[in-house]
């Protein structure tokens, strides 16, 4: 079911941007019956076809675009519903109750490119209610009073979805914009959030948190009001998520630093961080709202991990292409290991086992748990299946404890895959070897920026890998 989270993300977004409840409520109703008609009507022939929605706030209000290549329709022909002489039938109340909620429904052809449908509805300012962009409370100066760091509360959501707003516009993770989900997620236990906080201070200062992946955590969002950047919030943050992840008994974290500049990768060194992958093409294009900085191709992220414990040696079996790699990240991951070499038909029987999941940022994450002799087979078959849905990346988790890896990685090798990384206790609690592959996805190899001289010998391994 698509629809749910489109819904509440339109509900979230209308809030953030400061339209009152009854607003946001018509803006659903919009976007339902509109989402409802694409879907029914314009894909009558072609069920497995896509189509995309771009969500655009600005000081005038929401503007709503569902661009599609569905079936070609008279806009002007269609019925159109009169309430006082329905009498039953339905037909054109979809687009009624649409044009009802919102001040603007309009359609437009785009040649080869299909057709799009246009919903705006105009900001009318309430009492208490203040848009992102137009909120003047808090002073564009440095912030240099006192402030607490602590564990997320209910009320914190809003505040927090403003201050992402103010550092990177409406670029950044999706949950940071979504009040409700955040809430939910922190209380259910699948997000641990910290805050940084202020008596007299309308917003965040800062905001981090921690995505549990079995044994070990990802420092999923990290960032700073722009008003707070000079008074180490963004250390703080950093230090006290990662005590926090000893305190659950996480074996370690990790996080993704982008490479359009290298602050957030030099931060990474307050929690201990040391680079262990770059996953390339990673996030669409990307606005650094409060640097001035907008990424014209797709974002690569620099993966770090932190141990967190001591824990015992483990044997690993990397492909023979990347053994001497490998050794040098686990060596500065001062991580004991046991490096060994697999015959290449080591895959037993029993059949694969796999989980695919499909992100936001249009990539997608394969993770092989264990192998079977169908392995090659079912890469082929999702990898084929992640190109036909336009899927722009695709990273491969494979367990490198087991000593099948070596055969599943040179099956990955002859269908496009590279060389990624590794993701110690990224797989149930065992070391994941990352591999990727880009679907007809530019890279821009000049505009990844890196801070570290490990992370510069992994790019240049990558691209020589990716070239053979």
């Amino acid at each position: 079911d698509h629809l749910s989270p489109v819904l509440a993300y339109t509900r979230n977004l209308a809030a953030v941007a400061g339209f009152a409840a009854k607003e946001q409520q018509e803006m659903e109703l919009a976007v339902e019956e509109i989402f409802a008609n694409v879907v029914e009507h314009g894909f009558e022939y072609n069920s497995g076809e896509t189509f995309s929605m771009v969500f655009a706030v600005s000081p005038a209000g929401l503007t709503i675009t569902f661009q599609e290549k569905g079936v070609p329709f008279d806009p002007a022909a269609l019925p159109q519903y009169d309430p006082e002489k329905a009498s039953g039938e339905v037909k054109g109340l979809g687009i009624y109750l649409a044009s009802r909620s919102v001040d603007e429904v309009s359609f437009r052809y785009l040649g080869q490119g299909g057709k799009e449908t246009r919903l705006f509805k105009q900001l009318r300012r309430q009492p208490g209610v203040t848009p992102l962009e137009l909120t003047e409370s808090v002073p564009h100066t440095v912030f240099e009073g006192k402030y607490e760091i602590r564990l997320f509360r209910p009320d914190d959501a809003l505040p927090v979805a403003r201050c992402a707003y103010r550092a990177y516009g409406y670029t950044y993770s999706h949950h940071v914009y979504d009040p409700q989900q955040m809430v939910a997620d922190n209380r259910q236990g699948t997000l641990i959030s910290l805050v940084a906080v202020a008596d007299d201070y309308p917003e965040a200062l800062g905001y981090a948190d921690l995505r549990p992946y079995g044994a070990i955590a990802e420092v999923e969002s990290i960032f700073v009001n722009p008003t707070s950047r000079n008074s180490r919030v963004f250390p703080k943050l950093l230090q006290g998520i990662v005590q926090v992840g000893r305190e659950r008994g996480y074996v370690g974290v990790f996080c993704l630093s982008v490479t359009s500049h290298v602050i957030t990768q030099k931060a990474a060194r307050f929690m201990n961080g040391v680079d262990c992958g770059l996953l390339v093409a990673y996030m669409p294009q990307t606005e650094f709202k409060s640097m001035g900085l907008e990424c014209r191709h797709r974002v690569s992220m620099v993966m770090a991990f932190a141990n967190l414990t001591e824990r015992q040696p483990v044997t690993v079996y990397p492909p023979a292409r990347h053994r001497a790699i490998v050794e040098k990240l686990y060596q500065a991951l001062q991580m004991p290991v046991a490096v060994e070499a697999a015959l290449p038909d080591v895959v037993p029987a029993a059949a694969t086992l796999y989980s695919l999941d499909i992100q936001l940022e249009n990539i997608a994450v394969l993770t092989i748990t264990d192998y079977g002799s169908d392995a090659a087979a079912v890469l082929a078959k999702q990898l084929g299946d992640c190109c036909r849905q336009g899927i722009d990346c695709v990273y491969l988790y494979l367990d490198l404890q087991n000593p099948a890896s070596t055969a599943v990685a040179e099956y990955a090798q002859q269908a496009g895959f590279c060389f990624a990384g590794v993701l110690p206790a990224g797989i149930a609690g065992r070391d994941a070897l990352v591999l990727q592959y880009w679907h007809n996805t530019e890279v821009n190899w000049e505009e990844i920026k890196l801070a570290n001289p490990l992370a510069h010998e992994l790019l240049a391994y990558i691209r020589s890998d990716a070239g053979q």
